[in-house]
């Protein structure tokens, strides 16, 4: 389930599928038409992307809805990749207020949005090399981009999950607090940015995402094959 909020030109999403937040399809497809909802929205300028368990942000996709063929798979995570392209995209800034599992997909939205804040509590890393795949759903080629190339690979190939001061030090996150200072510190950094001038937001979002962005289509098409073809083995 997703629940949504808005004050204060200030809108919050948040993932509800206890314990672990897994993202089931109805989820992720609701997640899609809510963000198509705030993209049009004036009067939002940020977007808070939160959990409802201090357990996880969320432990990834729900594997009961993994196709078995190659088809099925290809279509799969190319509408996971469209979705990450959307929160990318988004003219609100969007912020993840990140605690416990941040794994797989979890780990995706993380990459896919501007800021991120983290409780000592997260734990974040791409698993599924265990269980035969990888995380191509958009994860590889934003992970890539946002961190040194060789940890990147190790965080992938090994499927090991990395604390958050060392996501820190990596980059690949903006700052660390106590899980009792989480909620605080995420609010007033929404705020601040809630008090700026959206056009100025929008056009230095983007002009920051473009840095990212000129390869990235036939990057998308590389991961999105290789892990269908994983679909039937």
């Amino acid at each position: 389930m997703l629940f949504r909020s808005k004050r204060d030109r200030i809108a919050t999403l948040t993932l509800a599928n206890p314990p672990l937040n897994i993202l089931t399809l109805k989820m992720r497809r609701g997640l899609m038409q809510q963000l198509l909802d705030l993209r049009v929205d004036p009067n939002v300028n940020v977007l808070i992307i939160d959990s409802s368990t201090p357990n996880a942000f969320s432990a990834g996709f729900d594997l009961k809805d993994f196709p078995e063929d190659e088809a099925g798979g290809l279509q799969m995570i190319r509408f996971a990749q469209h979705v990450l392209n959307i929160i990318f995209n988004l003219p609100q800034i969007t912020i993840v207020k990140l605690q416990g599992h941040v794994l797989g997909g979890g780990a995706c939205i993380m990459l896919a949005a501007d800021l991120r804040v983290a409780s000592t509590t997260a734990k974040i890393g791409m698993p599924e090399i265990k269980a035969g795949m990888f995380s191509a759903g958009g994860g590889t080629h934003m992970l890539a981009r946002q961190m040194p190339f060789a940890r990147a690979k190790e965080l992938v190939l090994l499927g090991e999950s990395i604390n958050a001061q060392e996501a820190l030090n990596f980059g690949l996150i903006n700052k660390v607090t106590s899980p009792e200072e989480l909620d605080a510190t995420v609010d007033a950094l929404a705020a601040r940015l809630a008090s700026f001038s959206r056009p100025a937001l929008v056009a230095a979002k983007n002009s920051v995402n473009s840095m990212l962005t000129a390869p990235f289509e036939a990057g998308q098409t590389v991961e999105a094959e290789g892990m269908a073809r994983l679909f039937r083995s």
